[in-house]
C-alpha cells in the first residue's frame, strides 16, 4: 500500500516544484533561505517515512514511476545499504544551505550584484544539485543512475560558472568536458549491454541485469565493463583522471566545493559497489587487483600534492584525491569488510570535507580571503572555533577517534589485508603502498593544520570575528560526525549480516 504513495518520488519532485515556486513568490533574502531549508526538512521526512514503516534492515521499493521496453522500471531502493548514504547526502546538504546564507549574500554584495535574485538562482541550483545526488544513490536503473547524475553535473557546472572564484569560465569548462566524458563512457557502457539485454534494470524484477547477466556474451559484457569502469574512474578523480579535481573544488564557491568534495565524487566508487559488483561478479573479480593498485597510486599521489601544496583550498582538493583512492581501495577488496569500509568511509569523507571546506569558506569571509598558507600561522588565537571544527574534519579523514573514519579505515585495512595478503609480492606492494598512503595522509593533515591554526599570528587584519552561523552550521556537522562514531560498530554488524545474506542468494 506505501508503495503506491511514491514517496521517494515525492521527496525528489515535490521539494524541487514548491521551491521553485517559493523563490519566486517571496520577496527577501531571508524568505528565499528560509524556503530553502524547509524544503531540506520536507525532503527528508518524506524518505523516512518508508524506513520508519519497513524497518531499516528491510528493502523497500517506492514503485515504478517510468516503465518502458527495452529500459525497464525507473524505481528507487531504500535499505541498510542506500538509505544511510542518502540521508547523509540530504542533512549536510541542508547544513550546507544554512551555511551559504552569510557566505553567499556577502559575496554577492561584495561584487555589487542584485542578491534576491542571484541568491534565488544560487539556492535552486544547490537544492537541484543535491536533491539529484540523493535521487542517484537510491537508483535501481543504469539509464536512471545515468539521467540524476547528469543533472547534478549540469547544475554544479552552472554553479561553478555563475559563482566561482578566479578563472571561473575557464575552471568550469574544465569541469564540464572532464567529467562529460566520464558520463558518456558510463553511458556508452550501459547501452551496449542494455541494448542487448532489452533492459537497463538492476535491482528491480527477474529479469533485471544482475540475474542474466551470465546469459549474455563475454564480448558485450567485457566491452560494457570497462566502458563503464573507466566512466567511473574520471568520475572519481583517480589517478591519470584526476586532472579536472584541483582546479573545480578550490575555485567553486565554498558551499558548492562543500557539497561536490563531501557528496558528489564519493558516488563513483558507490556506483562500482552497487551497480557494476552484482552484473559484472567475475570480471570485477579478475579486475579488482589493478584497482587496488590503481586506488593506492591515488592514495599516494593525492597525499603528496597535499602536503607540498600552499593554497588552503587546492591542498584540499589534492586531498579528496587521495581520499577517493580509500573508496576504490575499499571496493576493489571485494569483500564484505571492504564493502562495509566503503560506506562507512563515504559518510566520514563527506563529514570530513563538509568541515575542512566549510573552514576554509570560513577563513575566507573573516580574514580577507585567505588561502595562501605561507601568509597563514596562529588562526586559532582569532578563530578558535574555526580551528577546532577543522581539527575534527582533520580527524576524520584521517581515521581517528572519535570521529566515524576510525571505524571506516579500520574495515578498510582489514579487507584490504584479507585481500591481498596471501598474493606474495603483489599483494605485498599493494600493502606497503596503502601504508604510505595513510601515513600521507595524517602527515598532510597535521602539518598543514599546524601550518595554519598555530605559531605566529601572520594576517595583517586584527579586528577578526567569526561568522556565527556559519560556526553554528559547522559545530553540528563535528556534533553529527562524532555521534556516528558511536553509533557505527552497530550499524556495521547489521550491514555485515545484510550484506552476507544478499551474497548468499
Amino acid at each position: 500500500m506505501i508503495q503506491n504513495l511514491h514517496l521517494i518520488l515525492l521527496s525528489v519532485v515535490l521539494p524541487i516544484v514548491l521551491l521553485a515556486l517559493m523563490v519566486k513568490l517571496t520577496k527577501s533574502e531571508k524568505g528565499v533561505y528560509s524556503s530553502t531549508i524547509s524544503m531540506y526538512v520536507l525532503a527528508t521526512i518524506l524518505s523516512l517515512v518508508p524506513v520508519a514503516l519497513n524497518g531499516f534492515t528491510s528493502t523497500y521499493y517506492d514503485g515504478s514511476f517510468l516503465s518502458a521496453n527495452y529500459i525497464g522500471v525507473f524505481d528507487f531502493q531504500v535499505n541498510i545499504i542506500t538509505y544511510p548514504i542518502a540521508i547523509t547526502v540530504l542533512v549536510l546538504s541542508m547544513l550546507t544551505a544554512y551555511y551559504s546564507y552569510p557566505y553567499m549574500t556577502g559575496r554577492l554584495r561584495a561584487e555589487g550584484r542584485e542578491t534576491k535574485t542571484e541568491l534565488s538562482i544560487f539556492y535552486f541550483l544547490l537544492f537541484m544539485f543535491t536533491l539529484s545526488i540523493y535521487a542517484s544513490i537510491l537508483s535501481t536503473n543504469l539509464l536512471e543512475f545515468y539521467l540524476f547524475l547528469e543533472i547534478s553535473l549540469i547544475t554544479s557546472f552552472i554553479l561553478v560558472n555563475n559563482y566561482g572564484y578566479n578563472d571561473k569560465r575557464k575552471v568550469s569548462l574544465i569541469y564540464l568536458v572532464w567529467t562529460h566524458v566520464g558520463a558518456v563512457l558510463f553511458l556508452v557502457g550501459s547501452l551496449i549491454l542494455g541494448i542487448y539485454a532489452a533492459t537497463f534494470d538492476v535491482y528491480s524484477g527477474y529479469a533485471s541485469l544482475k540475474n542474466i547477466a551470465q546469459y549474455i556474451p563475454s564480448s558485450v559484457l567485457a566491452w560494457s565493463f570497462y566502458l563503464i569502469m573507466i566512466g567511473l574512474l574520471v568520475k572519481s578523480a583517480s589517478f591519470g583522471f584526476h586532472l579536472w579535481l584541483p582546479y573545480a573544488y578550490a575555485e567553486a564557491p565554498t558551499p558548492v566545493s562543500m557539497a561536490m568534495s563531501a557528496l558528489f565524487t564519493g558516488i563513483a566508487p558507490y556506483a562500482i559497489f552497487r551497480f557494476v559488483i552484482p552484473v559484472f561478479p567475475s570480471m570485477f573479480a579478475s579486475f579488482s587487483k589493478y584497482l587496488a593498485l590503481w586506488a593506492a597510486v591515488s592514495m599516494i599521489y593525492g597525499g603528496l600534492n597535499a602536503l607540498y601544496e600552499s593554497d588552503f583550498r587546492r591542498f584540499l582538493s589534492y586531498s579528496s584525491i587521495s581520499q577517493m583512492g580509500y573508496l576504490l581501495l575499499a571496493v576493489s577488496t571485494n569483500s564484505i569488510y571492504g564493502y562495509v569500509g566503503l560506506l562507512l568511509h563515504y559518510i566520514s569523507h563527506a563529514f570530513g570535507k563538509e568541515l575542512l571546506f566549510g573552514s576554509s569558506g570560513s577563513m575566507m569571509l573573516s580574514l580577507d580571503g585567505a588561502r595562501d598558507m605561507r601568509k597563514m600561522g596562529g588562526f586559532s588565537k582569532v578563530m578558535p572555533i574555526t580551528a577546532n571544527m577543522a581539527l575534527i574534519g582533520f580527524f576524520s579523514i584521517s581515521g581517528m577517534p572519535p570521529t566515524i573514519g576510525f571505524w571506516s579505515e579500520l574495515f578498510i585495512l582489514r579487507g584490504a589485508v584479507d585481500a591481498f595478503w596471501e598474493m606474495g609480492e603483489f599483494g605485498a606492494t599493494v600493502l606497503a603502498l596503502i601504508f604510505i598512503g595513510f601515513s600521507l595522509t595524517i602527515a598532510y593533515s597535521f602539518y598543514n593544520y599546524k601550518r595554519v591554526f598555530h605559531g605566529p599570528y601572520l594576517n595583517e587584519k586584527r579586528d577578526v570575528r567569526e561568522n556565527m552561523t556559519i560556526v553554528l552550521s559547522l559545530i553540528i556537522v563535528s556534533l553529527l560526525a562524532i555521534l556516528m562514531f558511536i553509533i557505527a560498530p552497530a550499524y556495521s554488524n547489521a550491514l555485515i549480516t545484510f550484506i552476507g545474506g544478499v551474497s548468499a542468494q
